[in-house]
């Protein structure tokens, strides 16, 4: 069986995901930017290294979907996913996870975005299996609060291999996912920016253009 794992953002994407999917909520429920007041300042805190990529997340899940009922969360859900497959979805990325899945392979998606959409993005795309951050519920309400830890850098390898040990292929743009380009028998930079080709300049790794 040889597996084969995408990251989302960047890479199967042209751009972030979970930024849109809150500017998305923000315009369709305008009233919640005033719960994003102290916003800016947590973005500080986690600029200068005060505060974790989690924590930050954490933050802005809470304030901006936090409170909001299952009904409201997938129709939510439903637009933000039907946006990124219209206008945000790399055509040559998805051909390539096409042909792979043709041939065989088990095809994973492995994001630290969280799963409100990102199990969707992943069914509609027919991936074998999932893996992202979960955010907790309760009483039928999403309470923005990640349970077990943001899937970010070692966390998302770490989650993998309990799975799937044997890791064939793994594609990322970020050099955050350097623990699964290592651990994977053939890692692939996608579209990478300038600061994510020379902090991984000595891994050797194959690099692929699919924006264009």
């Amino acid at each position: 069986m040889s597996v084969v794992v995408y990251d989302l953002d960047g890479t199967l994407t042209r751009s972030d995901t979970f930024v849109q999917f809150l500017a998305l909520c923000l315009r369709t429920h305008p009233w919640r930017l005033f719960r994003c007041l102290h916003l800016p300042i947590a973005y500080l805190m986690f600029k200068t290294g005060l505060r974790s990529n989690g924590w930050l997340k954490q933050v802005f899940l809470v304030a901006i979907v936090g409170g909001m009922d299952h009904p409201a969360m997938d129709r939510l859900v439903q637009r933000h996913v039907d946006r990124v497959f219209e206008s945000n979805l790399k055509a040559a990325a998805a051909a390539n996870l096409e042909i792979q899945a043709q041939a065989g392979m088990t095809t994973v998606l492995a994001s630290a975005s969280p799963d409100l959409y990102v199990r969707e993005i992943g069914r509609r795309l027919n991936f074998e299996a999932v893996f992202c951050t979960q955010v907790r519920w309760q009483e039928g309400r999403c309470e923005g609060v990640l349970e077990g830890g943001n899937l970010y850098g070692q966390a998302k390898l770490d989650a993998l291999v309990t799975c799937y040990p044997d890791i064939a292929l793994a594609y990322s743009d970020h050099h955050a996912d350097l623990p699964l380009l290592r651990y994977a028998k053939q890692g692939v930079l996608v579209d990478p920016d300038p600061k994510t080709c020379k902090l991984l300049s000595d891994l050797n790794l194959e690099t692929v253009e699919w924006a264009r």
